[in-house]
C-alpha cells in the first residue's frame, strides 16, 4: 500500500493509529485482566471485534455496563484520576511519595511522614522503602511517566538492605513490560531510572501550565513586586524627569503599596520630586505590573 502511495499524486491516508478504546485494550489488556466493563454498547461491540481477532483469551471478559450510577464514579476512576494527578502519594505506612515532573527529568521524594517505628529505626525506614517501590513502580505506570526519574529513598545504613531495595524496584518495574533501566544506589540513597517514554504523561496530557506563574509552581511575592516598581519608577525618573506616574498593579501589589510599603513610597516620592499615583487594574496579572508616566 505505501509503494503505491508514493508512486500515486492522488491525496490519502497512509496509517491511521486505533481509537482510545482499542489502544487501551491492545497496551493494557493482559491474562491477569479478569473484566471489562463499558458503558456504551457501540463501544462494547467494537471491543468484541477487536478482541476476536487480536486478544481472543479476552473477548469473554468484556461486559456491558447499563447501571445508572456513572461507571466512573461507581468504580473508583474519577477518584483515582484526581489521585494520579496529585503531587504527594500516601503510603499505608504513613510515608509519602512526593512527585515532581520537569521538562528534563522526574524526581521523587521519598519520606517517613513522622512514623519511625518503636523499635528498630533501620528497620522501619527499611520496610518504608520496600512499600515506596511497590508504589513507584504503579505510580510510573498509572501516571505514563517516562524519561530520567531521580529517586530520593529514605536513607539506611545497611548496605543488604540497599541491594534488596533496589533489587525489589527493579522487579517491580519490570513487571508493566515498558523498557526500563535501573541504575544502583548512590551513596546517597538516590536510584536513577529511565523509562521508555511512550506517550505524554498523564499530567501533560490533562493538565496546562498555570497562567499565573507559567508552570513554574509559584510566583513572586506583592514584597518582590513592589521593589521592582520602585526600581522602574527610580529609573524612569531618572531617564525622563516626569512629574508624575501612576503605577498600575494587581490589588495585593497595590494594598502593600498603601499599606507595609507607604513609607518607603513616600521616601521614593521626596527623591524623585514627582507624584506616584496607585490603580488597581483586575486585568494584570498578579506578577504583572506597569509604570505610566504622566
Amino acid at each position: 500500500m505505501i509503494r503505491e502511495r508514493l508512486n500515486s499524486n492522488d491525496v490519502g491516508l497512509l496509517h491511521e493509529d486505533l481509537p482510545l478504546t482499542l489502544r487501551t485494550a491492545r497496551d493494557l489488556v493482559t491474562e491477569e485482566t479478569t473484566r471489562i466493563r463499558v458503558d456504551d454498547q457501540a463501544t462494547v461491540e467494537a471491543l468484541c471485534d477487536f478482541a476476536r481477532d487480536f486478544l481472543p483469551q479476552t473477548s469473554c471478559r468484556i461486559e456491558y455496563y447499563s447501571g445508572a450510577q456513572p461507571i466512573f464514579y461507581l468504580f473508583g476512576v474519577e477518584e483515582g484520576i484526581q489521585q494520579a494527578l496529585a503531587t504527594t502519594v500516601q503510603l499505608q505506612s504513613g510515608g509519602t511519595l512526593v512527585l515532581e515532573q520537569t521538562e528534563s527529568m522526574t524526581t521523587i521524594d521519598v519520606n517517613t511522614g513522622g512514623y519511625v517505628g518503636r523499635h528498630n529505626l533501620e528497620e522501619t525506614l527499611f520496610r518504608t522503602n520496600l512499600e515506596a517501590a511497590s508504589a513507584i513502580a504503579w505510580e510510573l505506570r498509572l501516571r505514563n511517566i517516562g524519561g530520567i526519574i531521580i529517586v530520593d529513598f529514605i536513607d539506611m545504613e545497611e548496605t543488604e538492605h540497599r541491594y534488596d531495595l533496589v533489587r525489589v524496584l527493579t522487579e517491580a518495574l519490570h513487571r508493566d513490560g515498558v523498557g526500563v533501566q535501573v541504575a544502583d544506589m548512590s551513596d546517597f540513597g538516590l536510584v536513577q531510572i529511565v523509562r521508555k517514554r511512550s506517550r505524554p504523561s498523564l499530567e501533560r496530557a490533562m493538565t496546562e501550565a498555570c497562567t499565573a506563574c507559567e508552570g513554574y509552581g509559584f510566583q513572586k511575592t506583592a514584597q518582590t513586586l513592589c521593589y521592582e516598581i520602585f526600581r522602574e519608577l527610580m529609573r524612569q525618573s531618572r531617564a525622563h524627569h516626569f512629574q508624575a506616574y501612576t503605577v498600575l498593579g494587581s490589588p495585593p501589589v497595590i494594598d502593600m503599596l498603601l499599606d507595609e510599603e507607604a513609607g518607603a513610597l513616600a521616601d521614593l516620592q521626596d527623591l524623585m520630586q514627582g507624584v506616584v499615583h496607585l490603580q488597581v487594574d483586575t486585568l494584570l496579572g498578579h506578577d504583572s505590573y506597569d509604570v505610566v508616566p504622566m
